[in-house]
């Protein structure tokens, strides 16, 4: 695979958009091709909107981490890491960490940097984290 979600999802809305317009002009193609090629067409733009929906499916959403991590503590000299067990969730399109769990405070929002253990450069990263997968509709 090797592809983001965001990349197969601008590649499926392409390829509808060509079969919209294939089928918005129908009477021309089969005037011109036959109805015979005009369904062989159509029938392989459908696989290729089956395939892309299936790749889509089998990409994660996001990723969730459970277990204990550390946030840093912001303006204090020397550094400090605050400790927290809970859950963060990352999102497969953003940067930043969801605190879902585990975090009391107000401003539990989202944070870029999530470590580890409480050490500069021990960040939390997507393969630490267990993929979300979108349930099929």
């Amino acid at each position: 695979m090797g592809k983001s979600r965001k990349y197969i999802a601008d590649l499926l809305s392409s390829v509808k958009f060509q079969n919209n317009k294939y089928e918005y002009i129908q009477k021309e193609i089969t005037r011109l091709m036959g109805q015979q090629e005009y369904e062989r067409t159509i029938q392989h733009y459908d696989k290729l909107i089956e395939k892309l929906n299936e790749e889509l499916l089998s990409l994660p959403i996001g990723y969730r981490y459970k277990g204990v991590f550390y946030i840093k503590n912001s303006y204090t000299l020397p550094v400090t890491f605050e400790k927290c067990e809970g859950v963060v969730y990352l999102r497969e399109d953003l940067v930043s960490w969801q605190i879902e769990e585990g975090l009391e405070r107000p401003d539990s929002g989202y944070h870029r940097n999530i470590f580890k253990y409480p050490t500069d450069g021990a960040e939390l990263k997507r393969e630490d984290a267990e993929p979300v997968y979108a349930k099929p509709k």
